[in-house]
């Protein structure tokens, strides 16, 4: 996957985003939005291999340099307050998958600083 700000602006813009917004339920579904932007510079890159997914290894990893990308302070009890007071219903699908990525994410960064 190639690394570049331009290719993962949309995704580093969401979470950057994701800060502004007061509704946990908004926060998880804008850091939901920020994965599948991701995923979204992945393929439009690799259109030539139709099957093409994204492993949760590969995302971990890209998403953890899109987090560096943003900058944004504090992320990691950011997205732990997110995690404690959505909706049963959102943790338990696609947030909170994300959110645990997200986790996921930030101790990988942390581990290699």
């Amino acid at each position: 996957y190639r690394l570049s700000p331009k290719k993962y602006e949309s995704a580093i813009d969401e979470l950057r985003h994701a800060v502004s917004l007061k509704c946990p339920s908004s926060k998880a579904n804008s850091a939901v939005k920020a994965c599948e932007l991701i995923c979204s510079a992945i393929h439009e890159c690799n259109s030539s291999e139709s099957d093409l997914s994204v492993g949760s290894e590969d995302l971990v990893f890209l998403l953890s340099w899109v987090i560096v990308q943003a900058q944004i302070p504090n992320l990691a009890t950011f997205f732990a307050l997110v995690s404690e007071f959505i909706p049963e219903d959102l943790i338990r699908g696609q947030a909170g998958y994300v959110l645990a990525t997200i986790q996921t994410s930030v101790d990988y960064i942390k581990s290699v600083q």
